[in-house]
This record gives C-alpha cells, structure tokens and sequence, in this order.
C-alpha cells in the first residue's frame, strides 16, 4: 500500500526524467519503462483535473431508458415470480397468524343452527303361534306324519317310525327329539 502511495506521488509531482535512480527501482514494480510511466502520469493529471471540476456524475434520460428496456426484455413479469421472492419468517407466522383469526371469526359471528330431533319410541310386538309347527329341522327337513290315538292324550310312542339322520346322535338326544315330536303332536 505505501508502495502505489508513493507512485501517485510520484507521479503527481515528477516527470521520468526527474525520478533518482532509487526511486526508478521502486517503481519498477509497477512500471516497466518510461513511456508507460508518462503515459500513467497524464492519466493521473486528467482524472485531477475531472475531479476539480466537481461536475455532477448523473446519467443521461436516455441511459436510463435503454437500461429499462434492456431488464424488461430480458426478466419476464408473471405471478410465479412474485411467489418465488423470499418472505421473511415473521411476515409468514404474520399471515399465517392472520387467516387463522379471520377464520376463527368468520366462524364464530354465525349462529348455529338447532338441530331438530325426533324421538322414536320402539314398540315391541310379540308373535304367537296358534299352533304348534309340525317340523323339525335337523340337517334337513323331515316330515313325520301325525297318528290318530284310540285313547285322547295318550299316544304310542314305539309304533312312530325313527328318524333318520345323516350324522349320529346320541341317545339323549334322540330321547330328547321323540318327546319333542310327541309333544308337538298333541
């Protein structure tokens, strides 16, 4: 940094000609030979010069204009763009926040509706039978015919015919299935 000082100093106040022999070796580093070291002193003299001047450094209207037309031709304006920015996290809590409320309130300024219910009492009928069925269904229907009796209310049981069954009972249950039949048949 104090070497490119002492350039511009140099350069502000000494020609190449005027330099020492020492101060040429200093700025070597910078300048290669005299004609550059020339050319970067009138360079330096026309920019101090600019700058004594203090002319406002604002841009033509017409700069202006092409540097407009030049980003709308070239970004293009839709809605995806806007939803694409980055929102900070305190403006989303803020709207989140926002709906939240406003769906609370939407909600909350209606009044409900009563619900009309009706109540049914339940009624239970009861079914008789006037007759006592005649059938018995094990694994299939069987139809045991009805024997007239000599005597009323007694019935021979040994004269009625067994009842076939395609899997074997016991003989509780078959004792069980004949007073069954006889009672039914009364």
């Amino acid at each position: 940094m104090e070497k490119i000082d002492k350039l511009e100093k140099l350069l502000r106040t000494c020609s190449y000609a005027e330099l020492s022999v020492e101060q040429r070796r200093e700025i070597s580093e910078y300048v290669n030979s005299e004609e550059e070291y020339e050319s970067m002193r009138l360079v330096n003299q026309h920019l101090e010069s600019e700058n004594s001047r203090s002319l406002p450094l604002a841009p033509s209207p017409e700069v202006l204009k092409r540097i407009k037309g030049h980003v709308r031709s070239t970004s293009s304006v839709g809605l995806w763009n806007w939803l694409s920015l980055p929102v900070p996290t305190y403006a989303t809590a803020a709207i989140a926040i926002a709906v939240g409320v406003g769906c609370w309130w939407a909600g909350s300024s209606r009044k409900p509706q009563p619900t009309l219910v009706e109540k049914t009492e339940r009624i239970v009928d009861t079914v008789y039978l006037s007759s006592r069925p005649d059938t018995i269904f094990i694994d299939r229907v069987v139809y045991i015919p009805k024997k007239e009796a000599a005597v009323a209310g007694v019935t021979d049981i040994g004269n009625q015919p067994t009842v076939p069954t395609s899997r074997g009972i016991s003989m509780k249950e078959k004792e069980e299935l004949e007073r069954l039949l006889v009672s039914g048949l009364r």
